[in-house]
């Protein structure tokens, strides 16, 4: 059942997720910091291990753009590289289980 539930809460953080990167009325900047945090429900040990892998995977690229920037508040989003903050908001989508 704990496997139902986490997959359930996985599929439901990439709606969100979806949401969020369509979202007209939200600023790059914005969207970049709310998709990281739709994931933080899912809990990644009821996953099979290819999943836990994507998922790693995916952070660990999010990562890789982050180390550029001192980011230590939600306002330090606002001072990314517009093309930085759309291949977090590209991977963070690459994050769901469809994709």
């Amino acid at each position: 059942m704990a496997e139902k539930d986490a997959y359930a809460s996985w599929q439901s953080s990439a709606q969100e997720v979806e949401r969020i990167a369509k979202d007209r009325s939200l600023p790059s900047w914005q969207k970049a910091h709310l998709v990281g945090a739709a994931y933080t429900t899912v809990v990644l040990d009821s996953l099979r291990s290819k999943h836990r892998h994507k998922i790693f995977n995916r952070i660990v690229q999010v990562n890789a753009i982050l180390q550029c920037y001192t980011v230590n508040s939600f306002d330090d989003y606002q001072r990314m590289d517009e093309a930085d903050l759309q291949e977090i908001v590209s991977l963070f989508r690459a994050m769901g289980p469809s994709n």
